[in-house]
């Protein structure tokens, strides 16, 4: 739900829930995504029908980051993902830059693996790419995905670059 996603991690005025075991499966399928593809290590057999996912990211060495920990300030700037009273923060689980991350990248490709029921919503993705940029200011363009595992295919493509209305949308 992310009214109560936003309660619990934006705003912080909801304590921690116990991982249901649907949120349970969500965490081990992207920790075996990370290792599959930050580590070239092979998806578990419960898994393996997701390859063709994971395959694609192998050519792109140096330009594919997982499970990255990104986090901003009340004031917009990057913060550090463990920052005591940090005002976001996020773990985005695929992000492509257009070259090297030191080279100061201008695009970026975010995926965003979901285990559960189809919803087209590009919120979750729209704040990955807010603390994305504040990382990154050199970025012009964010684009995204999410890939929808259950049902075996790729969402739709978002264009992720309008980062002033979506951060109007998260301070009001």
């Amino acid at each position: 739900c992310p009214k109560q996603a936003y309660h619990r991690y934006v705003k912080k005025d909801l304590p921690r829930a116990k991982p249901s075991p649907e949120m349970a499966w969500g965490i081990k399928v992207h920790e075996a995504f990370d290792w599959r593809i930050g580590h070239k290590l092979k998806l578990p057999d419960n898994m393996a029908g997701w390859e063709k996912f994971a395959m694609p990211f192998d050519q792109l060495v140096g330009r594919v980051k997982t499970e990255m920990k990104l986090g901003i300030w009340k004031d917009g700037k990057p913060a550090d993902f463990f920052a005591a009273r940090v005002f976001c923060r996020g773990k985005a689980d695929v992000v492509v830059l257009d070259q090297v991350e030191t080279f100061n990248p201008t695009r970026a490709v975010l995926f965003d693996w979901k285990t559960g029921k189809k919803r087209e919503d590009p919120a979750e993705l729209e704040l990955h790419s807010l603390m994305l940029k504040a990382a990154l200011p050199s970025l012009e363009k964010v684009t995204g995905h999410y890939v929808w595992l259950k049902d075996g295919h790729m969402g739709r493509e978002y264009d992720l670059s309008h980062w002033p209305a979506v951060w109007q949308r998260l301070t009001d």
